[in-house]
């Protein structure tokens, strides 16, 4: 089996997945929605080089004192965490496309383990967020007889995590990522989710069928449920918490040339599985 692991990249859960010092979570950072202090940030302000230079340089901290801490012990206290990656994704609070911050949390920083860490595992819905930097282009707008600014080209250097009632804008909200296999019901539902019979709209978990040229599918269903009835006996028999190796042991019952297909087929699309859950 280690011929599969070493040939393999299956690494199904790191990037999701609490570590002895990170804490993975995902931050719904603002909105085009006018925010407390009348400001309107576009989407578009979130263009490529703001988000490269925030991605290898920015931070994530608390309630802004990274700056504005009275000491630089106060200020260097505060970073809590770092950015891994940046989306425009649907809300899950609002019908609306929000600009979407991945980090981790340095799961020994005080205010972490004290405050956020207990509070995010509760599924609290009281931590929201608020991003920061400096304004770059802005123009005064009408909406009305109401004035507002419109904010179209920032500089991001942190985005803070903050108590909801001090976030600047509403739509805003944290929440710690699970290991997208968590539980066998995801499992499931990554792996057999999907019915299209259009390659231009095949989703989820129907990109592990294999599709002829004539347009009908080569159903991979029995490699599936027989991964799924092995990956349900690996949980209950082993003490071992790695995803990767529970999928190892899930199908170390298969033909060789199923293994391989299964593998490559998880490995090539983990992204449109992952967006099922």
């Amino acid at each position: 089996m280690n011929y599969f692991v070493k040939n393999f990249d299956i690494e199904i859960n790191k990037s999701a997945k609490e570590t002895n010092q990170r804490i993975p979570i995902r931050i719904e950072a603002s909105s085009e929605t006018l925010d407390r202090d009348n400001d309107l940030i576009l989407k578009s302000a979130y263009d490529d080089d703001t988000i490269s230079n925030f991605l290898k340089t920015g931070i994530l901290d608390y309630d802004h004192k990274s700056i504005l801490g009275a000491t630089e012990q106060e200020k260097a206290k505060a970073i809590i965490g770092e950015p891994t990656d940046f989306r425009m994704e649907k809300s899950k609070n609002a019908e609306m496309e929000v600009p979407v911050i991945y980090g981790d949390l340095y799961k020994e920083n005080l205010f972490v383990s004290d405050s956020i860490l207990p509070a995010l595992k509760a599924r609290s819905t009281r931590w929201g967020a608020s991003i920061g930097g400096s304004i770059l282009k802005a123009d005064n707008r009408l909406d009305g007889d109401k004035s507002y600014r419109e904010i179209s080209k920032i500089k991001l250097n942190h985005c803070a995590i903050t108590p909801t009632q001090k976030a600047i804008n509403k739509f805003t909200s944290v929440e710690m990522i699970k290991s997208e296999f968590e539980t066998f019901e995801y499992f499931i539902k990554a792996l057999t989710a999907g019915a299209s019979t259009s390659i231009g709209e095949i989703t989820g978990g129907q990109v592990l069928q294999s599709q002829s040229l004539e347009g009908s599918y080569k159903s991979l269903m029995p490699v599936m449920l027989s991964v799924i009835k092995g990956f349900k006996k690996a949980k209950e028999e082993s003490s071992s918490n790695n995803i990767d190796d529970l999928i190892m042991m899930s199908i170390k019952d298969l033909p060789e040339s199923e293994q391989i297909s299964f593998i490559k087929a998880l490995n090539e699309n983990k992204r449109e599985i992952y967006s099922l859950i």
